[in-house]
């Protein structure tokens, strides 16, 4: 049997980018929640019945409103954090989705700072507990989670989200499902190129040891200069026009305190004409952005800099700082999405469905005072 995801077509096609956003044909949607029965009314009737009617009754009623346990398959999803909002919302958007089948989904508990060693040891833990059907994980070593999975040699499909393992090790996932990160750094550069077409000074803002992100900052100097390969590890300087501060790339170390530190100094004194950040460290608190930008307000609103921001979810706090001209556009990643489809390719996986070997979901732009446009 072909798997339903293997006729999801490409979602995010960069060149030309489709501007009305993401189609799909009708049979590779979500299925819509089953309806659950509920208990009617009539609690002083039964109180009038035998007891051995009263069991029978609610058993039937506890029938209705469960799942089989027996039917039901648990699927584990291994983020980077657990605290992470990003990933919180994938697990929502799986658990929606396999409540539909009766199924589960269950976020690995992984407090606090990302950490590769903690990762892979989950990753062995789970593969070895017999609890799950299969594990989605955000691969932040493809090394370490290579050999966790390997020495838990086990019969469990594994499948990757959001970062997917490098070239070297990409066979030891039966899928892929996420955004191209790559093509998520093109359309920041392409809005900051937009903006400044004759280059200028840039300031980038990322995280050391984690891949996915490595490939962001990949996409906005190939954008932006055209470079490529190991040359889109290096700071651009000249290529294209552009030149990297010799403070930049900053390194957020997921703190929110330590970037809004680095963001201010960036807005106020490095004199950039382009920030990018691509991941959502700046904007974590709000406020605390906004009183770091106030000083350079004239600044911004000539875009100088540019201020460009990778997302997932965006709050009502983060939309008031583009309609306020403190960030020009977002660039986000739908997470929920992310994780519905996380869960079908999980449980395509366990019933032994071919599988394709990405799902690529869009990479969403958003403006000021507009809703997101997907490319």
């Amino acid at each position: 049997m072909v798997s339903m995801l293997a006729r999801l077509p490409a979602l995010l096609s960069f060149e030309p980018a489709p501007r009305a956003g993401p189609s799909c044909a009708p049979d590779c949607q979500l299925p819509p929640p089953r309806n659950v029965a509920t208990p009617s009314p009539g609690g002083a009737r039964l109180a009038a019945r035998s007891l051995a009617r009263l069991g029978r009754g609610l058993l039937a009623l506890l029938t209705l409103a469960l799942p089989s346990t027996g039917a039901a398959d648990q699927f584990a999803i291994i983020g980077k954090s657990s605290s992470d909002a990003n990933f919180i919302a994938v697990w929502r958007g799986c658990n929606e989705a396999a409540e539909t089948r009766g199924d589960r989904c269950d976020l690995v508990d992984m407090p606090g700072a990302a950490n590769f060693h903690r990762q892979a040891a989950a990753v062995g833990e789970a593969l070895g507990s017999g609890r799950f059907s299969g594990v989605a994980i955000s691969v932040m070593s493809s090394e370490a989670i290579a050999k966790a999975i390997r020495s838990a040699d086990a019969a469990i499909p594994v499948i990757t989200f959001d970062s997917p393992f490098d070239d070297g090790h990409a066979a030891l996932s039966r899928t892929y499902v996420g955004i191209d990160n790559f093509a998520f750094g093109r359309e920041a550069g392409r809005l900051v190129r937009g903006w400044h077409p004759e280059g200028g000074i840039l300031c980038l803002m990322t995280e050391r040891h984690d891949p996915n992100l490595a490939r962001r900052v990949r996409g906005v100097r190939f954008e932006l200069a055209g470079v490529e390969g190991e040359a889109g590890d290096q700071p651009l300087r000249g290529e294209g026009g552009w030149v990297e501060h010799d403070r930049c790339p900053w390194y957020s170390s997921d703190s929110a305190d330590r970037s809004l530190y680095q963001t201010r100094i960036t807005l106020n004194s490095l004199g950039v004409d382009a920030f990018v950040s691509v991941g959502h460290w700046p904007i974590l608190d709000a406020a605390g952005y906004a009183a770091a930008a106030r000083p350079a307000r004239a600044r911004l609103a000539a875009r100088q800099p540019a201020v460009v921001v990778g997302v997932g979810q965006v709050s009502d706090a983060q939309k008031q700082l583009l309609d306020m001209g403190l960030v020009h556009a977002y660039v986000g990643i739908d997470f929920p999405l992310m994780g519905q489809w996380v869960y079908r390719a999980l449980r395509a996986a366990a019933d032994g469905e071919a599988l394709p070997r990405k799902t690529i979901l869009p990479v969403a732009t958003r403006r000021p005072s507009s809703p997101p446009e997907a490319r």
